[in-house]
């Protein structure tokens, strides 16, 4: 070896010596690879399910950490039931779900299933999931059922979530699904999509369940039509309130009419 070439491997092993390390996977913190994954995992679970395909690695970190069900998305029945054998599959450190929307029919369901046996098993179904998921990160949930009856009794919200901030609910509501409603404090954000028969304390009923509440919003059936006022009477507790008879959003197609109330008056009177 001549002179020049002992100089030019010595430069490479002294070049090799300096580079930074590759880094890979497997080399990053779980903690950083945790918030990557929950920031990427906000589509509904289409991302998360795709993570855990990828290698070993992310699978582990997506079970143990339970980033790739940050957003979930379920529809039909017989996905809730696979979403919660998955959940009760994982420990419960790794059921931190952020935001979810459940919805009873999905677009390929079959039109043979009776009401009956939907209200029996959505409404276990449902609250079977509530129960599986970490009950301190929910903060958005929607539930969405396609009954019209009022049975078996559906709860606004059957359990306690003390950082729920927006909850959104189309179920055969009655009276009673309010008092056996757990209370969550935190929310901001209800909408009422549906419901049987609201109680005559309505107000009463959401200041106890919701103390915090900013915005509310009802889809009123039609011929209802004292249920508008007796939100107002009773809900926002002005003195000289005057019975108001709101436009419906489509007086030919509409199937239903929304009333949005802003609260923010409401609490600033309550000051």
């Amino acid at each position: 070896m001549n002179v020049d070439d002992a100089h030019e491997s010595s430069s490479r092993r002294f070049d090799h010596k300096m580079s930074p390390p590759c880094a890979s996977f497997s080399t990053l913190p779980i903690e950083l690879a945790t918030t990557i994954f929950t920031l990427a995992c906000t589509d509904g679970g289409e991302t998360g399910c795709s993570l855990s395909l990828v290698s070993k690695g992310f699978r582990y970190v997506c079970k143990n950490s339970g980033a790739d069900l940050t957003t979930a998305v379920v529809r039909g029945e017989l996905r809730l039931e696979k979403f919660l054998a998955m959940l009760r599959r994982r420990r419960i450190r790794a059921r931190r779900v952020r935001s979810l929307f459940m919805f009873f029919s999905a677009p390929d369901d079959s039109e043979e299933r009776g009401d009956f046996r939907y209200n029996k098993d959505f409404a276990s179904l449902m609250k079977s999931i509530l129960k599986s998921i970490s009950p301190f990160h929910l903060e958005i949930l929607t539930i969405s059922s396609r009954s019209e009856e009022p049975e078996p009794v559906s709860s606004v919200l059957p359990v306690s979530f003390p950082y729920l901030r927006e909850h959104t609910i189309r179920e055969p509501l009655s009276p009673r699904s309010f008092t056996r409603s757990k209370p969550a404090a935190n929310v901001q954000r209800l909408f009422i999509q549906h419901y049987h028969h609201l109680p005559d304390d309505l107000g009463d009923e959401l200041t106890r369940l919701f103390p915090n509440l900013t915005h509310l919003r009802v889809d009123v059936p039609p011929l209802k039509t004292k249920t508008p006022m007796l939100f107002l009477a009773s809900f926002t507790r002005i003195a000289s309130w005057r019975p108001l008879t709101p436009t419906p959003l489509d007086n030919t197609s509409s199937t239903s009419r929304t009333f949005s109330i802003a609260l923010e008056e409401r609490l600033s009177r309550s000051r």
